[in-house]
């Protein structure tokens, strides 16, 4: 969190930036999804459901029709995805893991999503 300070509740693995949004906007609906691919490559990257070795995102959420929204926005500008909700599971996809920022395919997404250890 060297960007936005240093919070107490992250730092000990009790929450996630994204569960701390989520709080902070009760009446919204968070979704995190785009938080490992960079801005550039969502133009692109992406490719016709069906193709080989298409590149994966993640979506996580606490409120499911939410997460499938942005699901299906994945799919349609060319990308699948994984679920990995809710909120509390997104520490996953957080720097320093397997799955950070690197471009994979669903099976190896979901194998690294398998490998991440929470460091707390």
């Amino acid at each position: 969190m060297e960007r936005d300070g240093r919070f107490g509740e992250l730092d000990r693995g009790e929450a996630t930036p994204s569960g701390l949004l989520q709080e902070h906007l009760p009446k919204s609906k968070v979704v995190k999804a785009f938080n490992r691919i960079g801005a550039a490559d969502i133009t692109t990257d992406g490719s016709p459901s069906g193709t080989p070795d298409r590149r994966a995102l993640m979506v996580s959420s606490d409120h499911p029709d939410a997460a499938g929204f942005a699901r299906d926005i994945c799919d349609r500008i060319g990308f699948d995805t994984v679920d990995v909700s809710p909120l509390s599971e997104s520490w996953r996809v957080e720097r320093d893991r397997p799955a950070y920022v690197v471009k994979q395919t669903k099976a190896e997404l979901e194998a690294n999503l398998a490998k991440a250890t929470c460091t707390v």
